[in-house]
């Protein structure tokens, strides 16, 4: 009775719209949020790890707000069984250290429909190769719109600190001949509590003093019609502003610094969110485009004021003249190439890695 009784109520559950729509709809905010906290801190890590952005930077250091999500995008439409599985490089190449006192999650990238994991019918599930990975960890996943987080949690009885282990990880179904993988080692680390208190007494014998930190470049988003994009500040396109636009340079006044205002509906970052085919893909290519603008803004407002300093500011200079009008030629040069840098060359330099 027992086992006919969990039978009835798997078969409800796996068959409930509502639940599998609930399902999706948190698996989606799990991951926007994971995508939009790594990116809040993109733009710091760059400064704090490169000294040579971090020369050009001065002042306070403003609240970076994601970018908004679009809500119009076309459903995502996967295929019935996969046909590939790919990790995210990071995890591929340099495996993933798992603290042994808590979780923690990988994605992978996959071409399956939403339902794949929990369909009545040819239900999909988890293909992992070596058994000893299930004896050591608690593992659970999360399908949507072809990324597949799988969560892995030390077994405090069964797993150590110490254990490697490399296998093969991906998807599969009764129609499959074989399954869809990609190869996945899984390192368990001590817990990490010690772990940051002895980074933090290292530190304090190597390091004086606390690593300083800078001033980050204030942004707001231009729409050609002035809506806002979630609780992102935006404004208006200003008179003869277009799609090919860039950007613009506001200075604050004195000790104030300047404010970076970047064009959401430039054409070439609009064309790039049409080829993306999931709303996570479309945040990632937004966040790249702000950051890489942000970025290469700053780095002409620093030799604006170089050239600004050299030429002294008199009335009449051609700083005064014409300074809006090069920031407003430079932001929309950026804004041609910058998307097109952040795709395609960490692509070609992986490819030049794996020729030599």
């Amino acid at each position: 009775v027992g086992e006919l009784y969990k039978e009835v109520v798997q078969t409800a559950i796996e068959k409930s719209e509502p639940l599998r729509k609930l399902h999706e709809r948190i698996a989606r905010q799990e991951l926007t949020a994971a995508a939009r906290q790594q990116s809040n801190d993109l733009f710091q890590k760059l400064v704090d790890d490169d000294p040579q952005v971090a020369a050009l930077l001065s002042g306070e250091i403003p609240t970076i707000i994601a970018p908004a999500a679009e809500h119009d995008s076309e459903p995502y439409k996967g295929l019935y069984s996969p046909t590939q599985f790919v990790l995210d490089k990071k995890f591929r190449d340099h495996g993933v250290d798992i603290s042994i006192d808590r979780p923690r999650s990988v994605l992978g990238v996959t071409d399956v429909e939403n339902e794949y994991l929990h369909r009545p019918d040819n239900r999909g599930d988890l293909y992992i190769s070596l058994p000893t990975v299930r004896e050591r960890f608690d593992i659970s996943q999360t399908l949507v719109d072809g990324r597949l987080i799988v969560r892995f949690d030390p077994i405090e009885e069964k797993a150590a600190v110490g254990d490697e282990l490399t296998f093969e990880i991906g998807l599969i179904d009764s129609s499959m001949p074989a399954p869809v993988t990609d190869t996945l080692t899984l390192r368990v680390i001590e817990a990490q509590e010690k772990k940051k208190i002895r980074k933090k007494q290292q530190k304090k014998k190597k390091k004086p003093r606390d690593k300083p930190r800078y001033g980050l470049p204030q942004f707001i988003l231009l729409t050609n019609d002035g809506r806002p994009i979630a609780d992102q500040q935006t404004e208006r396109w200003p008179s003869g502003f277009s799609i090919n636009d860039g950007g613009l340079v506001k200075d604050l006044g004195e000790d104030q610094g300047v404010l970076y205002k970047i064009n959401y509906d430039n054409t070439y970052h609009l064309n790039y969110l049409k080829s993306a085919r999931s709303q996570i893909e479309k945040d990632a290519i937004t966040e790249k485009y702000i950051t890489g603008m942000r970025l290469l803004m700053l780095g002409f407002e620093h030799a604006f004021g170089a050239a600004r300093q050299a030429d002294g500011s008199s009335n009449g200079s051609w700083v005064d003249d014409y300074g809006e009008e090069v920031r407003r030629l430079a932001a929309r040069g950026a804004a041609s190439t910058v998307l097109a840098l952040a795709e395609h060359l960490p692509k070609i330099a992986a490819s030049r890695e794996v020729d030599e």
